[in-house]
């Protein structure tokens, strides 16, 4: 029973980490479009990479298969 707190803790918690990345996703990719520098443009598609890598992470975590 212990175990299965465990792993239900651990799926609720990647669940909601998973949700707050796609929120960042989504705000990355609304300043990549506003984005008029092009420093300014590179640093923010590194960090959305490094976000997509990420929720990658968290959704093999959770088993679950991610298209894209």
């Amino acid at each position: 029973e212990e175990d299965q707190l465990k792993s239900s803790v651990m799926a609720a918690l990647f669940s909601v980490k998973l949700r707050r990345l796609e929120k960042m996703i989504t705000d990355n990719q609304k300043l990549i479009k506003a984005s008029e520098n092009e420093e300014e443009l590179l640093n923010l598609l590194q960090e959305h990479h490094g976000l997509l890598e990420a929720k990658k992470h968290f959704a093999l975590q959770m088993g679950r298969v991610v298209i894209k």
